[in-house]
């Protein structure tokens, strides 16, 4: 609070009132929405702001108010929010308290969006943070056009092997099912020539029909983790888990936010992070 009545844009949003303590920012301060921001954020203004920005994340906007929203976000927070992102990649491949199971440069499905936007940006910090590598490459990855990276991501999966997948949860079942489908044969054909390739696909079509089922990715890979964070997680959960073998946690965040909770080993209730945001809880008494 002494951060923001500093600075220019606090001073907007606090209208002449001083909070010292959070019952009177409560009372004070009014509600407010990405709209009383966008002026100036828009517009990269970072004199208005308390601490100046190391870099912006983008995200969609609101159709007849603003084009995107652009948030700021300085170093000190970043690291912060790394922590953050490194456990829900530990929580993701752990069964217990104490289990470690990732290793420096796992391989993991990159279907995400790419910087500016957050998931993106924060597949780079989980590169710096845990060493893990990105099928393709974040470096190479960025000028490629999101269908070409799945299949580039997926033609390099077969042949090298990938131990996880990050990216949105309806993006996972779609590759899951095009797999089960059989769908996407033709371009595998091609890639018949390459023998890493051939063995793991005649791998996978060997425990297919042992199970007397059409080939599912977990016949392919046996993954150590699921990073996707979207709403959609919930509704695709369970056929994530059929297709590929391995359970989703749910995870709560967004561009403004970053991250707020998300579910541990045991897939139950989600936990608050704390050390990102300032969290109200409406009094149980109103």
């Amino acid at each position: 609070m002494r951060l923001l009545q500093k600075c220019r844009l606090g001073q907007k949003i606090f209208q002449g009132a001083t909070p010292t303590t959070v019952d009177e920012f409560r009372r004070q301060i009014p509600l407010t929405t990405y709209a009383d921001y966008c002026d100036d954020l828009l517009t990269q203004r970072a004199d208005i702001l308390p601490v100046k920005p190391d870099f912006w994340i983008q995200t969609s906007g609101r159709s007849g108010e603003y084009p995107h929203k652009l948030v700021p976000v300085n170093q000190r927070f970043w690291e912060e929010a790394g922590k953050n992102f490194c456990a829900i990649a530990l929580f993701s491949s752990c069964s217990k308290a104490g289990e470690i199971k990732i290793e420096d440069g796992d391989k993991l499905l990159h279907a995400a969006s790419q910087k500016p936007f957050l998931t993106g940006t924060i597949a780079c910090k989980l590169q710096e943070d845990l060493g893990l590598t990105f099928l393709p490459s974040l470096e190479t990855s960025d000028d490629m056009q999101f269908e070409k990276r799945i299949e580039e991501g997926l033609r390099m999966a077969l042949s090298q092997g990938m131990m996880g997948f990050y990216g949105l949860a309806g993006v996972l079942v779609a590759i899951g099912e095009k797999l089960r489908s059989g769908s996407g044969n033709t371009n595998l054909k091609s890639l018949l020539s390459r023998p890493e390739m051939l063995a793991r696909l005649a791998k996978g079509k060997f425990k297919s029909k042992l199970a007397g089922r059409p080939m599912l990715p977990r016949d392919l890979w046996n993954l150590k983790l699921i990073v996707s964070m979207g709403t959609d997680c919930t509704i695709y959960r369970d056929r994530i888990r059929e297709l590929w073998g391995r359970t989703p946690l749910e995870v709560y965040g967004n561009s403004e936010t970053v991250v707020i909770a998300t579910q541990t080993w045991d897939y139950s209730g989600l936990v608050f992070f704390p050390n990102l945001n300032f969290l109200e809880f409406v009094p149980e008494k109103e």
